[in-house]
């Protein structure tokens, strides 16, 4: 993907911000798939937030679990144990994403 959206409250309002990576390149999010009852399922996997996206995700402090292309093939490995889990379990650095008000 190249971005996701995030919402930050303000009040009661709800401002959407477009998040991506500074150099524009596509990235992909840490998920989980499985078939329960004959239908396929998926969920996306959250992380904590760097700063920025703390900011904009201002009550849950949470950002989709973003992998780089190397950490993507890594996630994918069949054989990865609990501890390679965890230590993919990161934000993309503050300095590595960029954010846009959608209006």
């Amino acid at each position: 993907m190249d971005g996701f959206y995030a919402w930050r409250h303000e009040e009661k309002q709800k401002v959407p911000y477009y998040i991506t990576l500074m150099d524009q390149k596509p990235f992909a999010l840490g998920g989980l798939y499985s078939v329960r009852k004959n239908r396929p399922t998926f969920s996306i996997v959250p992380t904590n937030a760097n700063p920025l996206i703390e900011y904009i995700h201002n009550t849950k402090k949470r950002m989709p679990l973003s992998l780089s292309r190397e950490e993507e093939r890594r996630w994918l490995d069949p054989e990865l144990i609990k501890a390679e889990i965890k230590a993919l379990m990161q934000p993309f650095d503050d300095g590595q994403t960029k954010a846009k008000v959608m209006t």
